[in-house]
């Protein structure tokens, strides 16, 4: 997964050193003057709308998928998820294991 990641990320760094005004700067200053999020950012921001629409019931969630919150609320919510455990690696870099594990 964090291959893939760094593969996207070296493509954004690449178009923006392309654009003529950019080209001397650095991948942090570039993208600040073009107004452009880290991807990285991108990714967590819809992350979270996803799980919040998953939580409030407003997308639907496949029965496969089991979500298991902590109910009892010794500090924070009693909307926090428990990481769940995978023999896997596959399934260790899902969204909601991802989220759950943030």
């Amino acid at each position: 997964m964090k291959k893939q990641i760094n593969q996207i990320e070296s493509v954004q760094r690449y178009v923006t050193k392309r654009i003529s005004d950019c080209s001397s700067l650095s991948y942090e200053q570039r993208l600040s003057n073009l107004g452009l999020p880290r991807l990285a950012t991108c990714r967590e921001f819809f992350d979270l709308v996803e799980m919040f629409k998953v939580v409030n019931g407003l997308t639907v969630v496949s029965n496969r998928i089991k979500l298991m919150f902590l109910h009892h609320a010794t500090r924070g919510h009693s909307l926090r998820i428990r990481p769940a455990k995978f023999k896997c690696n596959i399934r260790k870099s899902s969204f909601f294991v991802r989220l759950a594990n943030t």
